[in-house]
Formats: C-alpha cells, structure tokens, sequence
C-alpha cells in the first residue's frame, strides 16, 4: 500500500511547479504588456506633437533629451525581453522517462514518488532562481517606464 505521506509530498511538489509556471507566464504577459505601453506612450508623444522636431511648430525636443529617451527605451526593452526569454531547463513537472527508468530498475511505488518527488523540489529550488531573476527585471522595466514618463514630462517643461 502506497505511503499517503509521499503522496501528499508529490502532491504538493507538482501544484507548486504549476503555480512556478503560471507566475511566470504572468510576468511575461505584464512585461508585455509594459512594452506596448511604452511604444503606445512614444507614439503618442509625437503624434499629438509632444515631441516635436520642428521650431516652427513649437519648442523643440532636444537631441540630449531625445537620445537620452531612447536610452531609455532600450533598457527598458532589454529588461522586457529578459522577462520574455524562454527559459532553458525550466522543470514543469515529473520525467515520465526518470519514473520509467525507475520502475525498470525495480523500485517499488514508494521509491519512485519519493525519488520523483525529490526531482521535483530540486526544480522548484532551480526555478525560484530564474523567477527571482524575472521578477526583478520586471520590476526595472516598470520602474524605466515611469523614467519615460517623467523624462518625456520635464524635458516638455523646460
């Protein structure tokens, strides 16, 4: 009769590697998200004449404040892209060749959930390293947004 406690450890083990995997997918629809917004905000900019390259029409942009924008932008779609990268090695569950190779060898249920269950946390343990990587560059990206904005704001105003 299987061990109940391995189970509830399997268990608990194979949720958390889903709920590692629906974070990440939604740091990367936000990070997504983040640049749309940026290149919405950009367009808008110039098309409603914030951004402006002609003194005829108005205060000029400029080039420093300009160039200094774009920068900006371009860290912001790194930080984006790293967030958006696949993810080499990204354990999503059990191997269903490690637990064949298992019962191969002989191992009764038990030691194939515990080994099965152990693999399992090792990845949990290997994705909280990249998540945390992600997280963090999610969190630049948004901050460079808002860089953007009040960039764009005083560069307008002065």
């Amino acid at each position: 009769m299987a061990d109940k406690r391995l189970e509830l450890a399997y268990d608990a083990a194979q949720k958390a590697l889903a709920m590692q995997d629906a974070t990440l997918g939604n740091f990367r629809t936000r990070a997504n998200n983040l640049l749309a917004t940026a290149a919405l905000f950009t367009t808008f900019s110039t098309a409603v004449g914030l951004i402006n390259t002609d003194e005829d029409k108005g205060p000029v942009l400029p080039a420093w404040g300009a160039f200094l924008l774009l920068l900006v932008l371009l860290f912001l779609a790194f930080f984006v892209l790293r967030v958006l990268w696949p993810e080499e090695n990204w354990p999503y569950g059990p191997s269903a060749k490690e637990i064949l190779a298992r019962c191969d060898a002989g191992d009764d249920e038990d030691a194939v959930r515990k080994y099965v269950t152990d693999k399992m946390i090792e990845g949990l343990a290997s994705n909280r390293t990249k998540l945390e990587s992600r997280q963090n560059s999610f969190k630049l990206a948004a901050l460079l947004l808002v860089v953007e904005v009040v960039l764009l704001v005083a560069l307008l105003a002065f």
